[in-house]
Order: C-alpha cells, then structure tokens, then sequence
C-alpha cells in the first residue's frame, strides 16, 4: 500500500488496539495501510467524498466530529493544518474526543528551516504558499490551495496551547536520500522540513 512518506515516521506511535481518528485523511491510504496491518476501530474525515466504509465526509472547519466525548485513542493531522484558515474549532473538537490519556498526532511543513530562509532571501517564497494555486481533484471536485496558515515549531505550539493542549514528543525530521533523520530539539527550527510533534490533553490550570 503505497501513501505519502510524511506517514512514515508516525506509524510508531500507534498501536493495533487504539481507536484512531485522522483527519483530513484524503482517499484513506493510510489507514487502508493501517487496516492490512490488522489495525480494526480506524475513522477518516475529509472533504472529499470517499466511497469506503470507515471514511465520513465532514468540513473539519465548522463541522462536528461524530464521536462521543473521550472515546478516542489517537487523532491524527497528518500535513492538513497548514491547509485550514481557523485551526481552532477542529482543535477543540478534537480536544473534546480525545481520552484523557489520548494523544493528537500533527505534522506541518517547517515554515522557517533554512531552507525557507534561504528562499525567502533572495526574494523566492515557498510555492505551496501559493493560495493561488487551484486543482480539481476528478469527480471530487476538491480544490487543493495552497497553505492558508504557515506553521513554525513555536507558532505551532501556541496554537494547539490555546486550545488546551501541551507538547509531550518532538519527532520532527528531515529526509536525505530517502532516510527520515530525526533533528534534535535544538535544531528543529533550523534543520527540520517538517514538524512532528505529539500532543496531550492539558488539565493543568
């Protein structure tokens, strides 16, 4: 089952026996993949209309997530906040859902790797930043924009803060040669092309 590599660092914080919720999950690769592993309570959202039975067509920005409140294990936004122009009612939907050992699971573009920089430099910005940039997706009739949103490690974490989440793992990392290299926390600003961080509930006042 082939999906998107920025999968491929997450698959280790799951668990066969969680309940999983990703959202914005597209075509359902992922979990399609997550279901051959014997992966069984496994639900997708997306704006698409997907014609499989463990995907549900929702807009993450003003809908509600159909599950009880603490009824879920993992949330995962895999590449999708970057893409929304109010991140916070997902997020406390999400917050809402999640047990209170639950975890939400986000990856980002790093907005600020020296990469970035370099290209912002010379005048050149990142083309996924583009909200110019329109395409049909077939019969779905989506269209993909651009990111809407631009996240650095410190904008995202205020972000998820303000809706009542704090930062328990940073997996970020950077691939060479097809090899995911995790960057030390010190350096994730810098060195990072995307942004990895695992989130808990935070009760404390």
């Amino acid at each position: 089952m082939k999906f998107n590599r920025w999968y491929i660092p997450i698959e280790k914080f799951l668990k066969p026996e969680q309940t999983i919720v990703e959202i914005g999950c597209g075509k359902g690769e992922f979990l399609s993949y997550l279901k051959e592993k014997k992966f069984k309570n496994l639900f997708g959202f997306d704006i698409l209309n997907i014609n499989k039975e463990f995907i549900k067509r929702i807009d993450v920005e003003k809908d509600i997530i159909p599950f009880k409140n603490e009824s879920v294990d993992v949330v995962l936004m895999v590449e999708v906040i970057e893409h929304l122009i109010n991140p916070y009612h997902i997020l406390r939907e999400i917050r809402r859902i999640l047990k209170k050992e639950g975890v939400l699971i986000i990856s980002t573009h790093n907005q600020v790797n020296i990469l970035m920089r370099l290209l912002f430099l010379f005048g050149i910005t990142n083309p996924t930043n583009d909200v110019s940039r329109q395409y049909d997706k077939g019969p779905n009739k989506h269209h993909m924009y651009g990111h809407l949103r631009t996240y650095s490690k410190k904008i995202l974490i205020k972000v998820t803060a303000k809706e009542g989440f704090k930062k328990i793992t940073n997996a970020s990392w950077i691939c060479l040669f097809g090899i995911f290299i995790r960057t030390p926390s010190f350096l994730t600003s810098l060195l990072s092309q995307h942004l990895l961080y695992v989130f808990k509930k935070n009760d404390e006042p």
